[in-house]
């Protein structure tokens, strides 16, 4: 358990199982890199063959993989914590719908859990569950994480009611996030999450090697949340990036020999009396080598957060989003994921102690905390702006925003950016600017202070009607001033009924992106179709192909392959033929010959439906 060099990516975590495909997954993250959610439906769509030289995804697989599983998908995540992306990409409008932003109920909290479930449907074998608690937040950082995984299905008949218990936190959880959320989220939409964690009660997970009890754990959802440290156990581990006194108190209150792995910053910060009751505290040592794939695969900082409570010759390991924090066992949401087994085999020491054989233990990569003799620095001016900032970002996203689309008659469209409150509340020096995310730094509005947002953006193009609005805020105090950029998903009234469609079509701009496209399309989730992937392989590869080869290899004999084996799959090629025929030039993309022989494809396609 917590060896460094048994490490597996978030996105291997998200894969379905082989012969399955995705049916409904529900998110959760504290911040939100809009970039990184867009590889998630690549996961789902186990597509393993389409990233460029440089590593990035190819926009083709990005483009089916979010069309074909965002519509699954309900990502929940603390309102201001979307991070501004580097660039504005068209595709970023279809994981729109996907994000709902939301705040913690509680005053003073943040939404700040780590959390995925899944049910992967098959056509031979019953429903698949997959539950992953991690520490680490939806973005691109490389930090030193923890992810528990858990796979299960439904439990035998008389063993559902015992399940149901085990997993009513998870539940519980789950089945608030939509009435946390700043929009409401479409009914359609509510109730498939509904449906969802009702099937979830009735699920047996299977605890990881080493373990044999699973249990459940959140808090900030009600202000009666108890502890999950409780009191009676002999000894206790904390590994937390961030730390206050109160729960390293109530864990060291019972016990001895405890041990704290935390960062130099944090632990500098503590009151000396709060680490009094700990025997080790270490730090991680920066200067050990780890083997990588590659180096850009090095990780560095720490952000795991994990609880090993020794209860005799018994131990429970607590691992997920809360730090070792008040806020954190308090005011904020959190969860974590319960892990139950013997001290022989997953013991403080067991995790603690260097390994025999070859390779690294995380022992390996710490180093004994040695306190500084200057007494913990109070807060900087600079640190309570900062604070104040994160405060008043949350309360900025906190409103829900209104984008109304009006068309101009010369094609381009006029948007008004409304507010059903106050963003920028009075009493602050500061400063905010917004504008559509779709359009650059440059055509960016002043808000007004103590009055609802009301700005308009004139002849705006299509490519830059989006839900995703930018802002900047500046705060300035104490003679500091600090700026921050993030985005907000508001609602979008008014667009035009065929966005969607002319954004395909706005991407699919030449014929072998066309013919690409197809494929994806017409391939098996099943990454076992070898068949089919084996011809994107062959059309992506190739660069400029004979035009009489376009229909004939390989993109026939995948359609008369899917016209066997999975004739539905056929039904999106057909509206997107019916979509670029209908203008000269969208039937110049088309590859040469599809529009002979597809007549004769869809009828056999209809034949089959009859």
């Amino acid at each position: 358990m917590l060896e460094p060099e048994s490490r597996t990516l978030l996105l291997d975590s998200l894969r379905p199982p082989v012969g399955y495909r995705l049916d409904r997954a529900i998110g959760a993250t504290f911040s939100l890199d809009l970039q990184a959610l867009l590889t998630v439906p690549l996961a789902f769509a186990m597509f393993d063959t389409e990233a460029g030289e440089d590593g990035t995804p190819d926009i083709i697989a990005l483009l089916e993989a979010t069309r074909r599983h965002a519509g699954r998908i309900s990502l929940f995540c603390q309102a201001g914590r979307i991070s501004l992306p580097r660039s504005y990409s068209k595709i970023f409008a279809n994981i729109e719908d996907s994000i709902h932003e939301v705040t913690a109920p509680l005053p003073g909290g943040i939404f700040h859990p780590k959390v995925w479930a899944m049910r992967f449907r098959s056509d031979d074998g019953p429903d698949q569950y997959r539950v992953l608690v991690l520490s680490r937040n939806l973005t691109f950082d490389r930090s030193w994480d923890v992810v528990v995984r858990l796979d299960g299905e439904r439990a035998p008949q008389g063993s559902r009611a015992e399940a149901a218990e085990t997993n009513r936190p998870l539940t519980d959880f789950l089945g608030r996030l939509p009435s946390l959320s700043v929009h409401p989220l479409p009914a359609k939409e509510a109730d498939a999450i509904t449906t969802f964690v009702r099937d979830l009660r009735q699920v047996a997970f299977k605890p990881p090697s080493g373990f044999n009890r699973v249990s459940f754990w959140s808090s900030g959802l009600t202000s009666r949340t108890r502890s999950p440290f409780g009191d009676g156990h002999s000894r206790a581990m904390v590994i937390s990036p961030f730390l206050t006194a109160g729960p390293l108190d109530q864990i060291t209150s019972s016990g001895k020999r405890h041990a704290l792995i935390s960062r130099r910053e944090a632990l500098d910060q503590l009151p000396e009396e709060a680490l009094g009751g700990f025997d080790e505290v270490y730090v991680l040592d920066t200067s050990v080598e780890v083997p990588e794939e590659g180096a850009e695969a090095e990780l560095t900082g720490l952000h795991a957060k994990v609880f090993v409570l020794e209860h005799g010759g018994r131990v429970t390991v607590y691992a997920g989003s809360a730090n070792a924090t008040d806020a954190g066992f308090g005011r904020n949401v959190e969860f974590l994921a319960g892990l139950h087994g013997y001290r022989h085999q997953i013991g403080v020491d067991t995790v603690l102690r260097p390994r025999a054989e070859d390779g690294l233990s995380l022992a390996d990569l710490l180093t004994p905390y040695m306190r500084p003799g200057k007494t913990p620095a109070e807060e900087t001016a600079r640190e309570r702006l900062e604070h104040q900032l994160d405060d008043l970002r949350h309360t900025i996203a906190a409103v829900p925003i209104t984008i109304t689309v009006q068309e101009r008659s010369d094609g381009d469209y006029d948007l008004r950016f409304t507010s059903e409150g106050v963003l920028l509340p009075t009493g602050f020096d500061a400063t905010l600017k917004c504008r559509p995310l779709g359009l650059g730094s440059g055509f960016s509005r002043e808000v007004a202070a103590g009055e609802p947002l009301d700005v308009s953006f004139d002849r705006v193009s299509f490519a830059a009607l989006t839900t995703f609005v930018a802002f900047e805020l500046t705060l300035r105090s104490e003679g500091h001033s600090m700026k921050v950029e993030f985005v907000v998903d508001g609602a979008l009234v008014g667009a035009p009924e065929d966005r969607q469609q002319r954004i395909l079509s706005s991407l699919l701009d030449d014929r072998e992106k066309v013919l690409r496209y197809l494929l994806f399309l017409l391939a098996d989730p099943d990454a076992s179709d070898a068949a089919i992937l084996a011809a994107i392989r062959e059309a992506t590869s190739r660069g400029e192909a004979d035009e009489r080869r376009e229909v004939g290899v390989p993109l026939l004999e995948v359609m008369l392959h899917n016209l066997a084996r999975d004739p539905s799959r056929l039904d999106p090629v057909a509206r997107l033929i019916e979509d670029l025929s209908s203008t000269d030039d969208g039937r110049r993309r088309l590859p040469a010959g599809l529009i002979d022989v597809w007549p004769a494809i869809w009828q056999a396609r209809q034949e089959v439906e009859k």
